[in-house]
């Protein structure tokens, strides 16, 4: 037994050798990459489809109504963005302000108010990298994953009473469709901080069993790049 153990053991101290090397090689290769990269700065505009995953079942310990229904929001974004290619592979990170949100309804017995509009206004950074496949030679198509930073700035009166933690972040994945100086993408977000900042959060939320509270974020823009 003791033999196994001292094998598995040295496959073990092996294979993290290789994999720092190889972690390094693709370091090194991805700063090479960016430094022969062709780069291109841009404007963006677009549409956030929007939800504060989690968020209803809060209400729904916080209200009276018999029922809360909550449902996606449409917004805005628009920012500046810069594409680094090289080859098949490219970086794009991007600076932008978002507005997102979700929209709710409350159910008093046989009654059923109009959708309270809940917005939320962020500065992001999102940042993708990924494969890009030419298409013809005016036009490509992407693939990217990667993740976003974001800085919670402030929200409309419905939030007032919502105490939301200042920083976000999350992963993210995208599919665009470049023809010329245009980008054209579709991307989903989602979060990974439970955005609520209110003392006592944590204590509350186990003792009525609640979920984190995540954003979660449909998106469509368009770039120029110049």
């Amino acid at each position: 037994m003791l033999k196994y153990l001292i094998l598995i053991n040295k496959f073990i101290f092996i294979m993290k050798h290789y994999l720092k090397k190889l972690l390094f090689l693709c370091c090194c290769t991805l700063v090479a990459g960016i430094l022969q990269a062709q780069a291109v700065f841009g404007i963006k505009a677009g549409a956030n489809g929007s939800e504060l995953l989690g968020f209803e079942k809060f209400l729904h310990s916080t209200e009276a109504a018999s029922d809360i229904n909550t449902e996606m929001l449409i917004g805005f974004q628009a920012g500046l963005s810069l594409d680094l290619s090289a080859g098949f592979f490219f970086i794009r990170p991007e600076l932008e302000f978002s507005q997102q949100g979700f929209a709710a309804k409350y159910k008093w017995q046989s009654e059923t108010s109009e959708a309270e509009k809940f917005y939320m206004y962020y500065m992001k950074l999102p940042v993708h990298f990924g494969y890009k496949q030419a298409l013809n030679m005016d036009s490509d198509l992407r693939f990217g994953i990667g993740g976003y930073a974001a800085y919670y700035l402030t929200g409309n009166e419905a939030m007032k009473d919502a105490e939301l933690k200042k920083l976000d972040y999350g992963v993210s994945a995208m599919i665009a469709f470049d023809y010329v100086n245009t980008s054209t993408s579709i991307g989903y977000e989602y979060g990974l901080v439970d955005v609520i900042g209110m003392d006592g959060w944590s204590a509350y939320k186990k003792a009525n069993n609640l979920p984190s509270v995540r954003n979660g974020s449909l998106r469509i823009s368009v770039a120029y790049y110049f």
